[in-house]
């Protein structure tokens, strides 16, 4: 018999790998629970530990009032992105540090911010520092400065304030830790999976008679039910006599009844695969053998070596049986309770 290795031919049997994806869908759920816990972690140690330091803030609203041109049309309209560079610049700046000889120039520079309302009219200016006095005592400072540059600016002739901060007050960061922990249990679900089912489709094992029937053309001693193996005996190993239990480990976990259900009356004789590499004329005497493979534990190209190696040396394997099977598996794939 010509051992066929058919691994281009071999169709993905998509019933046992969605049987074996559900059966690990566990690592699945561990996956996208522990990148979870990993991000929303870190993202507290972020705000806890390793957290900035405290910032209050006071915030100010003004009314900007702007002159008209002779048509009644306004110089310009200043917008949001030019207050806050203004701000930063020597027309404001000269003025406020010689208000607050305290500060440095690049502590004021990003202690205020300036920003516009949806009217262009409406100036919010903030005020950040790290105590509530601070913050306080630049916005003080600020609107004196704020008064000499309108005075100066032609084209606006006043600015009225209409929100006067009471006090200070601590800047409150959004907490955004169920967010952050979701976006892990989604990410570890995907990577997990798509993982889990590059494993699967990659993995040769045999977990299945039929299985290794297709992928080597090699028929086993049974398929769907163990009920199968008198017939299916009788059929492959007919009158022969010496059959060789031949396994790739040296000691393999069959028990007995296993083998004795296989022939009654035929001489057994148990090798492992490095009894057979050293003494090959185990095979000489032999009239027919039977490999046993592990479910789920002895690898397909291993599985290979090993019949090729018997076929060249002149001995095929006559029938496969699998041993230590998951009976669970079996019976979802066959349909059977």
């Amino acid at each position: 018999m010509d051992t066929k290795i058919a691994y281009p031919e071999e169709m993905l049997d998509g019933k046992l790998q969605l049987l074996r994806y559900l059966k690990k869908l566990y690592i699945v759920l561990i996956g996208a629970a522990g990148l979870s816990l990993i991000l929303g972690g870190i993202y507290l140690l972020s705000v806890t530990v390793f957290a900035p330091a405290k910032q209050y803030e006071a915030t100010a609203q003004y009314y900007v009032e702007y002159a008209l041109q002779e048509d009644g049309t306004p110089y310009t309209y200043i917008n949001d992105t030019t207050w806050n560079t203004l701000v930063g610049t020597d027309l404001f700046m000269e003025d406020l540090t010689n208000r607050l000889p305290g500060y440095t120039r690049e502590d004021l520079t990003q202690a205020i911010h300036a920003s516009l309302l949806s009217d262009v009219r409406y100036l919010v200016i903030t005020y950040t520092s790290d105590s509530p006095e601070k913050a306080m005592e630049i916005y003080e400072a600020f609107e004196g400065t704020l008064q000499n540059y309108v005075d100066n600016q032609r084209e606006i002739d006043g600015i009225t304030r209409i929100d006067t901060p009471g006090e200070a007050t601590l800047v409150l960061h959004e907490n955004r830790i169920l967010r952050v922990m979701l976006f892990g249990l989604i990410v570890g679900a995907v990577f997990t999976g798509i993982f889990l089912y590059i494993y699967i489709a990659a993995d040769d094992r045999i977990y299945l008679p039929v299985t290794f029937e297709k992928r080597y053309g090699i028929p086993m001693l049974w398929t769907a039910s163990k009920e199968e193996m008198p017939a299916l005996t009788r059929k492959l190993l007919g009158d022969k006599k010496q059959v060789l239990i031949l396994s790739l480990s040296e000691k393999m976990d069959s028990p007995e009844e296993t083998i004795s259900r296989i022939v009654k009356e035929n001489l057994l004789t148990e090798v492992s695969y490095a009894e057979v590499l050293e003494k090959p004329e185990l095979l000489e005497t032999a009239e027919g053998i039977i490999f046993l493979i592990r479910a789920g534990i002895d690898h397909g190209k291993a599985l290979e070596n090993v019949l090729m190696t018997c076929e060249k040396l002149g001995k095929p394997v006559t029938a496969g049986l699998l041993i230590g099977e998951d009976a669970k598996l079996l019976r979802r794939y066959y349909g059977k309770r």
